[in-house]
């Protein structure tokens, strides 16, 4: 298995790059308390299977440079058939590998936010609230959980979702989600589970 940590923040809220590198630490203490442990425990089952990467974006080349890095990495992951476990500082940072998963693919998406914003205030430039419009070629299906948007008519978000269960039918009617979710899931070659941390407000 293989996690990548990938603290990439630009084009929306900076800041939350140092929050992607805790939980890289956090990982790499669990790691090194693992590899101590002398008596059998169930770090066993990881410790000779994960290796950490650590991307750093402290020059301009490296910032500049943030998109292929990151296309490299899960082309280089996904074509070793490794597990990954990726920790972006936003959700720029996984635009790569949506454009790598492919159309046979199944993304279940927690996030409060629908990221496909085009309303007259908001940027029309590649930003964290537009990402996935700004994708190379196609996207996999995604299936949109948790989102608590009031504004994107349903017309124009059904165009980049497969699915979606908003926040409040999450809370309503939990176990018709899940059936949904199960049904599209057992459909897909691959699933991809991301989550957003906003989605857990």
């Amino acid at each position: 298995m293989l996690a990548v940590v990938f603290p990439f923040d630009l084009f929306g809220s900076a800041g939350t790059g140092p929050g992607a590198l805790l939980l890289g630490d956090a990982i790499q203490e669990m790691l090194d308390d693992a590899n101590e442990e002398t008596k059998p425990a169930r770090a066993e089952s990881y410790r000779e299977q994960l290796v950490i990467e650590e991307f750093t974006f402290e020059t301009l080349d490296e910032c500049n440079n943030w998109r292929s890095s990151a296309t490299e990495a899960v082309r280089s992951a996904f074509k070793e058939k490794k597990r990954l476990l990726w920790i972006a500082g936003n959700h720029l940072g996984v635009l790569p590998i949506y454009e790598e998963l492919g159309a046979k693919s199944l993304v279940i998406q927690f996030d409060a936010h629908l990221d496909i914003y085009n309303l007259a205030d908001n940027t029309t430039e590649l930003s964290h609230g537009n990402y996935l419009l700004h994708a190379k070629g196609p996207l996999p299906a995604i299936a949109q959980v948790g989102s608590r948007d009031l504004f994107l008519p349903a017309e124009h978000s059904s165009k980049h979702f497969r699915y979606q269960a908003s926040a409040e039918q999450v809370a309503c009617e939990p176990d018709r989600v899940i059936r949904e979710i199960e049904s599209l899931a057992a459909k897909a070659k691959q699933v991809w589970i991301d989550i957003d941390r906003d989605v857990f407000d």
